[in-house]
């Protein structure tokens, strides 16, 4: 039968029946013209007697309830309780400690990503967080914690299309809070844009809407579709998709740690320019200074330590891990809280002891940065070991049902 295969976030190719290819689109904005194609071999093939009508042989599996569906992003509020952007319910979620559903905010479609604004500018402008609603009417709106008022920020409701403004969104993916602004990751046409919530002021911070990968001037860069970003000081970390990549932006442009181009992908640790990832999206910064990836088709949960430039694999065996966010908690023990897209749920992968306190007697030992003291005390020697041993499946990140009890 005529068909359309989806290749990418925004890519599809027209089939025939016959299955040769009529037709391939790249990016956002086809609609229209895929719906003609579509029409037109519709009436071609069923007058040639090469497409017959009839039911198809394909049974979808039973959907079970579940408090989440398709989890694309989480953040962890000041009290505890965790907001989740449940895409494929079309809310945001708050669950409480003890992981019940608190409440559900709606009107969204969609929604990817959840960026908590600092308490002092959530007071000046009214609303506490910022939701990449990514297919509802392709905008950026606002969650009022306090009241449960949903506001759009930005974006009118209609697709961004090639020349036009910033009044008018693409498909954004993520969102964070970095250098007084929230940075997007506007995916549909491979830019990351910046809005400042007190003035509502829409601006293009990177990327040329070229879909690869180029580093340098953040005017001149190319993107893949980005879908996490991660602030870390005077870096901002971020998952490129499409290209498999870990790359950051800074003050003189932006960079790739992992990652070689289009479709280069796979699953390997070690040297940043051996390691290889598959279809990121998320990506969390640790308290030791590195970076957790959410590789997101290898069901992975990666480790980039940007200090000696290696890759190396935390846990194995999650379902489409697509965000994930640091909770060390009151207990002894920190983790990495995972959304977990494909089972509908949040995971736990253990990171090991929490990181003393600095005080100021604390010396660097000879020899050593900083920011590789931190690395040992939070990641030690025994700490890698007990997680190269956890991703060869004999352990498993806990399911946030069966997460450990809270300390009295």
């Amino acid at each position: 039968m005529a068909g359309l295969h989806r290749a990418g976030l925004a890519d599809a190719r027209a089939h025939r029946p016959e299955g040769y290819v009529v037709a391939q689109y790249a990016g956002e904005g086809h609609a229209h013209a895929i719906d003609a194609l579509l029409g037109d071999l519709l009436e071609e093939h069923r007058a040639k007697g090469t497409l017959q009508p009839g039911d198809s042989p394909y049974v979808p599996p039973t959907v079970e309830p579940t408090d989440l569906r398709f989890p694309a992003k989480a953040v962890r509020l000041d009290d505890g309780h965790v907001l989740v952007a449940d895409a494929g319910h079309d809310e945001v979620v708050e669950l409480d400690g003890d992981d019940r559903v608190v409440r559900r905010f709606g009107g969204f479609k969609e929604p990817n990503g959840l960026c908590l604004l600092p308490s002092e500018v959530a007071a000046e402008v009214g609303y506490d967080v910022v939701v990449a609603d990514t297919v509802h009417q392709l905008q950026l709106r606002g969650i009022a914690l306090g009241s449960g008022e949903v506001s759009v920020l930005a974006g009118d409701g209609h697709q961004w299309m090639q020349g036009e403004g910033t009044d008018r969104l693409s498909s954004p993916w993520d969102v964070t809070w970095w250098q007084d602004r929230v940075w997007v990751a506007m995916a549909g046409i491979h830019q990351l844009w910046t809005f400042d919530p007190r003035t509502r002021t829409v601006e293009v911070a990177a990327g040329t809407t070229n879909e690869g990968l180029l580093d340098g001037p953040a005017a001149e860069a190319w993107f893949a579709q980005t879908s996490g970003l991660a602030p870390a000081g005077d870096r901002l970390w971020i998952a490129d998709s499409e290209t498999s990549s870990l790359r950051w932006v800074d003050g003189d442009g932006v960079h790739t740690a992992v990652g070689s181009g289009l479709f280069e992908f796979g699953f390997r640790d070690g040297p940043a320019d051996r390691a290889l990832l598959q279809h990121p999206l998320g990506v969390t910064v640790l308290p030791d200074g590195s970076v957790a990836v959410c590789d997101t088709y290898n069901g992975a949960v990666r480790r980039f330590d940007p200090v000696i430039g290696e890759m190396s694999t935390l846990a194995t065996g999650l379902a489409e891990p697509s965000g994930a966010f640091v909770d060390t908690g009151a207990g002894e023990t920190a983790y990495l809280v995972v959304v977990e897209s494909g089972a509908h749920r949040l995971a736990r992968v253990p990171l090991g002891p929490r990181p003393p306190p600095p005080t100021a007697s604390r010396t660097r030992p000879s020899g050593r940065s900083p920011r590789s003291r931190r690395v040992s005390s939070w990641w030690s020697p025994s700490s890698r070991r007990r997680a190269r041993r956890s991703t060869t499946g004999s352990a498993r990140p806990r399911s946030w049902s069966s997460r450990p009890p809270r300390p009295p």
